[in-house]
Order: C-alpha cells, then sequence, then structure tokens
C-alpha cells in the first residue's frame, strides 16, 4: 500500500488527561481533493496501536480493508 506519511512523523493531538500526545491519521477517499466542496461520510477508528500499522497483534489493515470494501460495491465512497 502506498502511504502519504511517514509513520514515524505522524501529526498529533494533545491528551490532557494521558498527559501525552496521540498520533493520528486522515485516510482521505479518492478524488477528494478534486472534489473540495462535497461532502463525504466519516468512519472514526479509536485503537491506538494497529488499525493501519501492525502492533504487537498484528494489524487490522483498516486502510486496505476500506479500499476492497468501496471497490466492490459493499460500502460507498461518497
Amino acid at each position: 500500500a502506498q502511504r502519504d506519511y511517514d509513520p514515524s512523523d505522524l501529526e498529533v493531538f494533545a491528551s490532557p488527561r494521558l498527559q501525552e500526545n496521540r498520533p493520528y491519521r486522515v485516510y482521505l477517499p479518492r478524488g477528494y481533493h478534486q472534489q473540495p466542496d462535497r461532502r463525504y461520510p466519516v468512519l472514526y477508528l479509536n485503537d491506538g496501536q494497529n488499525v493501519i500499522e501492525p502492533g504487537a497483534f498484528g494489524a487490522w489493515n483498516a486502510h486496505t480493508t476500506l479500499d476492497l470494501v468501496t471497490r466492490i460495491g459493499a460500502c460507498r465512497d461518497t
């Protein structure tokens, strides 16, 4: 899978309760930048370790799964 980011240099948000910065990723649907006024559905995933990048227990591969279900028509990207 192609990445438009460096996994070691992700954007972060401050988590005062945890007293740390938490990294985050935004996975955009195809065509997002070509249609800036279009509204898209949002899916939030909060796992902390292996939603996209492999962790101690493997990876969910959320990005490749979303690509697949969109491609076969099981999930709309609009």
